[in-house]
């Protein structure tokens, strides 16, 4: 019954990330981002968002 739900999760949760880098810039505020990223990740773009 659930077996697609994973999928579906993962999908959504990579959409998201896509959306939020393609909006916000390449480099966050330290704050957000820790240093040995390249790029900004989910967590650090949800804060940034939510602040």
């Amino acid at each position: 019954m659930y077996r697609f739900f994973p999928v579906s999760q993962s999908q959504a949760l990579f959409a998201l990330e896509f959306g939020l880098r393609a909006r916000f810039p390449d480099r966050l505020p330290e704050r957000y981002q820790r240093s040995q990223h390249q790029q900004p990740m989910l967590a650090g773009l949800l804060g940034y968002v939510v602040d």
